[in-house]
């Protein structure tokens, strides 16, 4: 059975194609991963694209919350939480 260790959910960046099969290829017997993109309305690894794809955070987590996971993570290394003025 999948997941009967732990059950990991990751939010990431809508068009990311490496997390999902990089998660897999690391994944420990018994661990299965569950994840959502978090589409914002502006692409780009920018200022606008990054803080557009967080809004989608509270969607991206009660997604991933019907999973009954015991975890989820924010899968994005270029993410931007702030701005600064």
């Amino acid at each position: 059975m999948h997941g009967w260790r732990g059950r990991i959910g990751i939010m990431i960046p809508a068009g990311n194609c490496t997390m999902e099969p990089e998660a897999y290829m690391i994944a420990p017997r018994g661990v299965s991963f569950h994840f959502a993109p978090m589409a914002g309305e502006k692409r780009g690894l920018d200022v606008e694209g990054l803080t557009s794809q967080n809004e989608h955070i509270p969607e991206c987590v009660n997604e991933l919350k019907r999973c009954k996971l015991n975890l989820i993570v924010y899968g994005c290394t270029s993410c931007l939480l702030y701005t600064s003025d």
